[in-house]
């Protein structure tokens, strides 16, 4: 019972009471969006110890030990949580040692309009351009930058693409 009274509700990498504490809170944001009554919270926690000594060998393990983001054999430690500024909700797939995040916000842009009208961007994506294509450079590009909140200048001009292009489209409608 202390880790959660002495869980301050973050879900940065390092908190060691988001896993038990978001394992509890989530049966109660499960039924409150579905529209159910609050579930009773002793079977709930019962659960909850079980499921984080299993997947963190410990009742307070780090949340970026638990909660992982990637794909494949490939993973990083995810700060978020469930209803969180940085929204991420993960689960455990078959197999895996850890929750692997399966939604949430993935797309982050800061934007800047300077005094002299110029608009600066820095943003970052979950994975990359080419999501769906393991094969493309861009597949799993951008992950680990994800994790680590690093954000990156777009490329919006053709100068800053200069060198970077690698194969052209051309559109055309007849």
């Amino acid at each position: 019972i202390d880790i959660l009274s002495d869980w301050d509700r973050a879900t940065d990498k390092n908190n060691r009471g988001a896993a038990l504490g978001v394992c509890v809170l989530a049966a109660e944001w499960q039924a409150e969006s579905g529209g159910s009554s609050n579930p009773d919270p002793q079977p709930i926690l019962d659960d909850c110890i079980e499921q984080t000594l299993d997947i963190g060998g410990r009742l307070d393990p780090r949340w970026g030990d638990v909660n992982r983001h990637g794909r494949d054999d490939t993973h990083w430690p995810v700060a978020g949580g469930p209803d969180t500024l940085r929204a991420i909700y993960s689960r455990r797939l078959d197999g895996d040692d850890h929750l692997t995040a399966v939604a949430g916000d993935g797309l982050y842009y800061l934007i800047r309009w300077m005094p002299d009208g110029d608009m600066r961007a820095l943003g970052t994506h979950q994975y990359g351009n080419d999501m769906t294509n393991p094969d493309s450079p861009h597949y799993l590009d951008q992950a680990e930058d994800f994790t680590n909140e690093v954000l990156h200048q777009p490329l919006y001009s053709d100068q800053d693409r200069i060198g970077r292009i690698t194969r052209r489209y051309n559109v055309r409608s007849d």
